[in-house]
Parts: C-alpha cells; structure tokens; sequence
C-alpha cells in the first residue's frame, strides 16, 4: 500500500516544511483460524521518507 501526506508540525527530528511525501509500505499479516491478527510486520524506505520531508542527514 502507499502512504502520504503532509507534514504539519516537527517530528521524529525532522523540521516542518509543510512538504508532502509518497511512501510505499509493505505489510505481513499472520492470523489465527478465527482471522484475528495475531502478528504484523510492516516495511517501508525510512532513509526514502526522510528525504521527502526535507531531512539531509539520518
């Protein structure tokens, strides 16, 4: 799935500069025989993410 959005305040180190980002994640779900989520694993490009936002450095 792909994830985006603005940034709309300081976050995780990264100064707001109201950019916008694009972010495929991928995410690994195991269930039971009910269908419950009993585990999820989720991945996506941090270094990517950062960029986006403007961020020079991790």
């Amino acid at each position: 799935m792909t994830i985006s959005g603005t940034q709309s305040k300081d976050a995780f180190g990264i100064k707001n500069k109201g950019l916008h980002y694009v972010l495929p994640h991928v995410f690994i779900v195991h269930g039971d025989e009910q269908n419950r989520i009993k585990h999820m694993v989720a991945y996506w490009d941090n270094a990517g993410w950062y960029s986006q936002l403007g961020r020079s450095h991790i």
